[in-house]
């Protein structure tokens, strides 16, 4: 069940973006309602509309009406409304506690702790946020059309300079008194801004959640009016009928042999037998990787072994006799909670598994791996493995993993995190902060400053040597000279900064913020030994897990997952192969007899029908086919998708190093010889880190690596030919 404790700072993230999109698609609004204040004497006696359409005319609507403070408006309503929605159920349970602990009794808290809490969460929010809304205000107030020669030429200052480049330099100029203020005059009217902002939280605030409350116990009342009347024990009596018949019987007939449901593993922990079911057989990556290391020092082990090799001559030896698989007994005495589930071929190469596994998961991730969490070796120590994955799927050992990872991940709720999006941001900021400043000194001719252009000089009359061109001085007589910068050159510092900083802050709030997150995911592992599609169990295995909504990856590696149907899937032990079969024609019975209109359902009616007559069974199992062709088909296509994300990196990387060998060449007149030596190595370094990049991913196939190399070295070759 989803907690209802919701972490203060999941509420402050979302209410944050939430406040910056609102004021990005408003800020045009926002700018003429502040621009048609000042407008002056010019304006008396006009409408609205006719100063907006002039404004619209003269201007435009990027220059006059979105340009003008709208970093500083979309980080101020972020700070506002971030910190008085996201901060106020903290201050509202507070002063909720507070009322409790003074009078003795609990309960809900009320209007007045909601008004309360409402004038508090607002003051904060304002009052962190009235510097950038100062500034948002002073900028919006002076926005105009600028000319050529770097003044107004239009709006409240036509003639003048505009008082501020950026926000950066407004808070700069304020906090060191570059313009005659103080630290203080960046909260120049924040008593008035603080009073109305808490004012309104409050009374918003308060009419929003007492409404909910009200609403919510009415619903709850109706709720409970009509289970009465509807007779609970006999409803209860009911749904506990359906589940028992659901179960599977106590024992079944399977492959000859006599099985009973799904046993759990047992361990001896202070002279008492604990069962330890399949959700804390995991073992760490690191703890796989040691063993892996144990047998590669033993004398017979080949590279070319398996993980059913590996099994085979390495595991069973090891767990003869201990009734646990290998997993749970190197983790006797704290059996690990499994975090990530792995899907993979036995007949995989055991070393290559290893390398993969280490390239997708985190050190100290807990894995369920079959090969060393059940226990195998049908020595009457232990349950068998027929026992451990009991007659029914409902049962087995994988689904009560990927329930559980699903039971964890909806706690975590909003923390719940498996695809690792987040992760990717800071390195993308970093390459595009990196892109922006190579091309701003290819285009300005210089390093764009604050408010300048700084510009490498050469002292004339002096040479290097042959490997420049003439009329270029030597390295050593190079500096640095101030100049005049073009406007368009401008918003190159901002950005470059902006995305740096960006960057570093979503790195250090994933570090601050790594022992909250929730990674539970299934991974399935694709093999160069192995058609991975060709494994009913593996094609099961992601059925399930999105039916279950627990998001599925495809491991990093170059080898292709193949491709192939459920129908002509196959599993090694007949009896396993008939069980998931009869799992997947049952699911396709309960699609059929839903009272929907599906279009696979109906397509697959017809195709029946066309043959002579409607085959129950026959159609019930191509549903339950199709719909796990479906989920087969959505796993891939998403791991596929993926790769644009590498794609973006590997571009970024690309130009990034080659547009600091053409700045290098250029600001040191290198000849066309050393210029292509340049891009030759520039190139081999891409290479290499592209191949890196790749194998860290494993979203692309080989065939993809000859598109990323030509496109670079053809853009090289053409460059050198240009220089």
């Amino acid at each position: 069940m989803v907690t209802d404790r919701i972490l203060a700072e999941s509420r402050c993230l979302v209410m944050c973006a939430g406040g910056m999109i609102t004021s990005s698609l408003s800020h045009p609004m926002d700018t003429l309602k502040c621009r048609w204040q000042v407008a002056g004497k010019p304006w008396q006696g006009q409408h609205l509309t006719d100063f907006a359409r002039a404004l619209l005319r003269e201007e435009g609507i990027s220059a006059g009406l979105w340009r003008p403070g709208f970093l500083a408006n979309v980080m101020s309503m972020a700070w506002c409304v971030g910190m008085r929605n996201g901060l106020y159920p903290t201050f509202r349970d507070g002063i909720g506690k507070l009322y409790t602990i003074a009078g003795g009794e609990p309960g809900k808290a009320g209007p007045s702790s909601m008004f309360c809490a409402g004038l508090l969460s607002g003051c904060s929010g304002y009052l962190v946020a009235s510097p950038l809304l100062q500034v948002k205000t002073q900028m919006q107030a002076e926005a105009g059309k600028l000319g050529l020669d770097g003044l107004y030429a239009s709006g409240l200052h036509v003639g003048l300079a505009p008082t501020y480049s950026s926000t950066w330099q407004a808070l700069a100029s304020h906090s060191c008194g570059s313009l005659g203020g103080s630290l203080r005059s960046l909260w120049r009217g924040a008593g008035v801004i603080v009073a109305r902002g808490a004012a309104l939280s409050a009374s918003q605030l308060m009419a929003y959640d007492q409404s909910k409350t009200v609403l919510k116990e009415r619903k709850e009342k109706g709720i409970a009016t009509a289970m009465q009347q509807n007779g609970l024990p006999h409803a209860m009596e009911k749904s506990s009928d359906a589940q028992n018949a659901q179960e599977p019987p106590l024992s079944e007939e399977v492959g000859g042999q006599r099985s009973l449901r799904a046993c759990p593993q047992r361990i001896v922990r202070n002279g008492e037998t604990v069962e330890v079911w399949p959700e804390h057989w995991g073992m760490t990556m690191q703890q796989i990787r040691e063993l892996m290391d144990d047998c590669k020092e033993d004398a017979d082990w080949h590279q070319d072994n398996s993980v059913r090799d590996m099994v085979k001559k390495h595991i069973l030896p090891r767990t003869a006799g201990d009734g646990v698989g290998y997993a749970l007994k190197i983790n006797h005495a704290m059996p690990l909670e499994v975090e990530v589930l792995v899907s993979h071929s036995w007949n995989e190469n055991a070393e290559e598994f290893v390398e993969t596994l280490e390239r997708t998961v985190y050190p100290n991730e807990v894995l369920f791996v079959c090969a060393f969490a059940i226990y195998q070796n049908e020595d009457e120590a232990g349950p068998s493995v027929m026992q451990q994955i009991g007659c029914s799927m409902k049962n087995s050992p994988f689904e009560r993993v990927l329930r559980h990872i699903q039971d964890r991940g909806l706690e975590a709720g909003t923390w719940w995190w498996p695809r690792r999006f987040f992760h990717i941001l800071p390195g993308l900021c970093l390459l595009m902060a990196l892109e922006i400043f190579m091309i701003s000194q290819l285009l300005c001719g210089g390093v764009p400053g604050m408010d300048c252009l700084f510009k490498l000089e050469h002292a004339q009359g002096q040479r290097c040597g042959g490997w420049r061109s003439a009329g270029h001085g030597t390295c050593l007589a190079t500096h640095w000279v101030r100049k005049d910068m073009d406007p368009m050159c401008k918003p190159a510092f901002s950005a470059v900064w902006g995305f740096a900083l960006v960057g570093f802050g979503i790195s250090l709030w994933l570090h601050c913020v790594k022992h909250r997150v929730y990674y539970g995911r299934m991974v399935a592992v694709p093999n160069y030994q192995d058609n991975l599609y060709q494994r009913l169990w593996c094609v099961y295995e992601i059925f399930m897990a999105s039916q279950l909504k627990v998001y599925v990856s495809l491991a990093h590696t170059l080898a292709p997952a193949g491709k192939c149907t459920a129908r002509t899937a196959r599993c090694s032990d007949a009896a396993d192969e008939a069980r998931i079969r009869r799992e997947i024609e049952a699911f396709g019975a309960r699609c059929v007899h839903k009272r929907s209109s599906s279009v696979t359902n109906n397509m697959v009616r017809d195709i029946f029908a066309a043959e002579g007559g409607e085959h129950p069974r026959a159609l019930a199992a191509e549903v339950g086919y199709r719909r796990v062709d479906a989920a087969i088909r959505w796993t891939t296509s998403r791991a596929q998708r993926e790769w644009l994300w590498v794609m973006v990196r590997i571009t970024l990387l690309g130009t990034a190093l080659q547009g600091s060998v053409t700045i290098l060449s250029y600001s040191m007149g290198l000849l066309r010889t050393y210029f292509a030596l340049g891009y030759a190595l520039a190139f081999l370094v891409y290479m290499v880190l592209m191949w890196s990049i790749l194998r860290r991913t494993g979203c692309l196939q080989r065939k993809h690596l000859l598109v990323l190399g030509l496109l670079p070295f053809c853009l090289g070759v053409i460059c050198v030919c240009l220089a």
